[in-house]
């Protein structure tokens, strides 16, 4: 299995700990290549990464490749940095030869050991979370996904867009190969996961064939529209929530822009779950959090130190 993160400028830091979580949690893992994405501004984020974040992959560090994002998406738009992550996702893929393809966004991190009994079945279907396509949220873009496949009948389920996202390298393929895609996206509200959902359905009729749930939230993520959930608990109330005894919960994902906004308990709730999985102790995630918060690379002018 592949894994691919896309990562922006803004979130160097944080791919320490994803580093770090691949290295510790992925022993017993069946691992091909590990990708990383740069989206924007290449030559400043490689020699961040060579200096801060490669070492960080430990073991698996010489197996790391980073890839400027202009190779995949040539004159990549920087003022388009979220589309551009969503394409880049899609545009990699006739560079793998994996099976299948886990891809990552520079937020999560994994969360305990992951065998591939976890994620793939006995019949070869990869795990995933389904989602309700017909949400206001999303019909839209479910809506042209379908019909850029020649669907015309709308499915009211699709896969829930969120990462870690499992997919066929084939299915990728095919989405990345669809006949003047970058200019359609250009025009359309596509988002490539939903894609993939329609992709499957063109091929198959269905997503059962491909993937299966169990129905348990196997990844979770903080978002900043959800701070207010986490802001009525107390930190030890904060860390079960997010690590989960009961549900083996794969990986967390933790928004860049929920350090700028969150509360400090919540925030020292964050460095406690890195602490407790070994990804850093207090001292490093101050440093990262530090870096976070303290540079806005729109002037790119600044290095991180």
């Amino acid at each position: 299995m592949d894994f691919i993160t896309v990562c922006y400028i803004n979130d160097l830091p944080q791919m320490k700990i994803q580093a770090r979580s691949l290295d510790k949690f992925l022993k017993k893992f069946p691992i091909g290549r590990i990708i990383v994405i740069v989206n924007g501004y290449f030559e400043i984020c490689q020699s961040y990464f060579e200096q801060e974040i490669r070492a960080c992959y430990g073991s698996l560090a010489d197996r790391v490749e980073l890839i400027d994002g202009n190779q995949l998406l040539p004159n990549l738009i920087l003022s388009e940095s979220y589309f551009n992550q969503m394409r880049l996702k899609i545009m990699i893929a006739n560079q793998l030869t994996s099976e299948y393809v886990c891809i990552l966004d520079s937020k999560n991190f994994l969360s305990c050991e992951w065998e591939i009994t976890d994620l793939i079945d006995d019949q070869g279907r990869m795990r995933a979370t389904f989602d309700d396509a017909a949400h206001p949220d999303w019909q839209q873009a479910s809506e042209e996904s379908f019909k850029l496949f020649g669907l015309d009948e709308f499915k009211h389920i699709k896969l829930a867009p969120h990462t870690p996202f499992l997919v066929q390298t084939d299915i990728l393929k095919t989405v990345a190969n669809v006949p003047n895609l970058i200019f359609t996206w250009k025009t359309k509200p596509l988002v490539e996961f939903l894609m993939v959902t329609a992709a499957i359905f063109e091929r198959d009729g269905t997503l059962d064939k491909t993937y299966w749930s169990d129905r348990h939230r196997w990844t979770i993520s903080v978002w900043p529209g959800e701070l207010g959930t986490y802001d009525v608990l107390d930190v030890d109330g904060i860390v079960k929530t997010l690590l989960n005894d009961e549900v083996k919960v794969l990986s967390l994902g933790l928004h860049r822009k929920c350090f700028l906004l969150a509360r400090p308990h919540i925030i020292h709730s964050f460095k406690v779950i890195w602490e407790r999985l070994g990804l850093a102790t207090f001292e490093e995630s101050d440093k990262i959090i530090d870096q976070m918060k303290r540079y806005n690379f729109a002037f790119v002018g600044k290095r991180l130190k």
